[in-house]
């Protein structure tokens, strides 16, 4: 499978595949003829990595982590933070939200009974 394979086939921006090649995370890919040819493993790794880009890590944090294993489980701890922060966040507008429509709801009854 080539680049216009992987963009076609699994809706993978050819940016993001360009990205990975200038980082060297694409190194070991069988080349024939020229171009890249990606096997299943690839296409796993390559998704893996697309899926770290979308949650945040940069650059450099992308390529320590796939070159370094024992870093792997650090680094996503670190991107988790963040996102576990937002999650808070909106957990409290939530409950925020929930409270307010309890307390029209609440008023809405007593005028009711009226």
């Amino acid at each position: 499978m080539n680049i216009q394979d992987l963009t076609r086939c699994y809706y993978i921006q050819q940016e993001d595949i360009l990205r990975l090649e200038r980082l060297g995370l694409l190194d070991d890919v069988s080349v024939i003829n020229g171009q890249k040819k990606f096997d299943d493993d690839d296409v796993r790794q390559i998704m893996e990595m697309i899926n770290l880009m979308q949650l945040g890590l940069d650059d450099q944090s992308l390529v320590n982590y796939w070159n370094y294993e024992d870093m792997q489980a650090s680094i996503l701890k670190k991107i988790r933070v963040p996102i576990l922060e937002q999650l808070h966040l909106y957990q409290k507008k939530l409950d925020d939200i929930d409270y307010i429509i309890y307390e029209k709801e609440k008023a809405c009854q007593k005028e009711e009974v009226r």
